[in-house]
């Protein structure tokens, strides 16, 4: 059965520290991991991260003073939906195009 994440960004300090106490850390040890970091980030003075479920997935790097990379990269753990979104986009196009040469060669 799958059962998504809880948003621990949009606990209060009073919730995050209520699951802390209640979570079971054998079986929930990744949720426990985030409920500390996130414990850890506001006790710093970060504020919780908010906003779309997806990150843009393009990214650049600066190269010397001209050149710029461009990569896209999306993790399955971070965002499933929008990976499997890619990966189905990229697939569909990929027959598309198989498909056209075939055609186009044969006819």
């Amino acid at each position: 059965m799958f059962t998504s994440e809880p948003n621990y960004s949009q606990y209060t300090h009073e919730e995050l520290l209520d699951v802390l106490e209640h979570i079971d850390r054998d079986k929930c040890h990744h949720r426990y991991q985030i409920v500390l970091k996130e414990i850890d980030n506001r006790n710093k003075g970060i504020s919780p991260k908010t906003g779309s479920k997806c990150k843009s997935p393009i990214s650049s790097v600066k190269k010397d003073d001209n050149v710029v990379i461009k990569a896209i990269t999306v993790k399955r753990s971070e965002s499933p939906g929008c990976f499997w979104l890619g990966i189905v986009s990229y697939a569909t196009f990929s027959i598309f195009v198989l498909f056209t040469l075939i055609w186009n060669t044969y006819t």
